[in-house]
């Protein structure tokens, strides 16, 4: 839906950073959370572009995703630790210590978003932040409706039933 016939090679040169380049993501890091090193998990990181600039800042990243074609390409061409979501992932990462975990464009394709937070939530500690990346209901007009509702959304949120799922889910939203 999202490739228009490309390949997942092509959808990833397209979509990673330059080399020591900066994105709104380690920016934001960076800037808001002052995380300025430490392990970063992104969940759902199709080829891993969004990892690019933080392990070229120096931070370990590690990216899951369930789409194996990504995750093979995004692992050859960007030399990214990057795994197919699976069990074994899943236990391998709760051994982790995570300061930063990213879910950008993803909970609104969850079949159950709020498992899907208590899940990351298992894999939080006192001091991890969750980067949520989300078309909310408000910012529909900035991406165009026609761009916003389709098919591969299967929930919507406004922004405070966004706050309230997290917050269910055991997250604090600043």
């Amino acid at each position: 839906m999202y490739s228009n016939g490309a390949t997942p090679e092509e959808i990833i040169k397209k979509k990673t950073p330059a080399r020591l380049g900066q994105n709104h993501l380690l920016r934001l890091t960076k800037n808001v959370l002052n995380v300025f090193e430490g392990n970063v998990l992104e969940w759902g990181c199709g080829g891993g572009w969004n990892l690019v600039p933080f392990r070229d800042a120096g931070y370990q990243t590690i990216g899951v995703d369930f789409d194996g074609a990504y995750v093979r390409a995004g692992s050859q061409l960007n030399g990214l630790n990057l795994k197919q979501l699976d069990d074994e992932t899943i236990l391998e990462l709760s051994t982790v210590n995570f300061d930063v975990i990213i879910l950008n464009h993803v909970l609104e394709h969850a079949v159950d978003p709020f498992q899907l937070l208590i899940d990351l939530r298992k894999l939080c500690g006192s001091k991890t932040y969750l980067i949520v990346g989300l078309p909310t209901l408000e910012s529909g007009k900035t991406w165009g409706f026609r761009d916003y509702f389709h098919i591969a959304h299967l929930h919507y949120f406004c922004q405070s039933s966004f706050a309230r799922l997290a917050g269910k889910a055991g997250f604090s939203l600043f």
